[in-house]
């Protein structure tokens, strides 16, 4: 699940993504202004610094990270339910519910860890972008 985006300078047609790029689910997390490598024009990108978020815009960016991470889970939750079924053994009907339950309940846990640990280190490398000024090495 995702799209296709192709970011381009407002001024000169300069695109940011190298032409279109797919992207995950859509997200408010980001720098605000990016400068443009070419003509140097400071171009708006609809998102926000971690710190300068509303708490609405915060919920959304949580709710973006929730339904990124589901989609995350569901090909883990595909390979933890094959491994336990392996080490159980090929009886796994008579056993079967507990199994998928426990499939999706450790494939959410790994899931969400991850998603936690890269928002964590995306908020925090923006943030310290931001604070330096560097506008020209940002990446969409």
């Amino acid at each position: 699940m995702g799209y296709y985006v192709n970011i381009r300078c407002s001024k000169c047609r300069y695109s940011f993504t190298d032409g279109y790029a797919r992207k995950g689910v859509s997200s408010n997390l980001g720098f605000p202004i990016i400068v443009c490598p070419n003509c140097k024009t400071p171009n708006l990108t609809g998102k926000k610094i971690w710190s300068q978020m509303t708490t609405s815009e915060r919920r959304q960016y949580f709710l973006s990270r929730v339904k990124q991470t589901l989609i995350n889970a569901l090909p883990l939750f595909i390979i933890v339910f094959i491994v336990i079924g392996k080490f159980i053994g090929s009886n796994i009907s008579n056993e079967g519910y507990g199994i998928l339950i426990l499939s999706g309940l450790i494939a959410i846990l790994i899931s969400s860890f991850i998603s936690f640990i890269n928002s964590w280190y995306m908020i925090n490398k923006i943030e310290k972008k931001y604070r330096e000024g560097d506008t020209e090495s940002v990446t969409i």
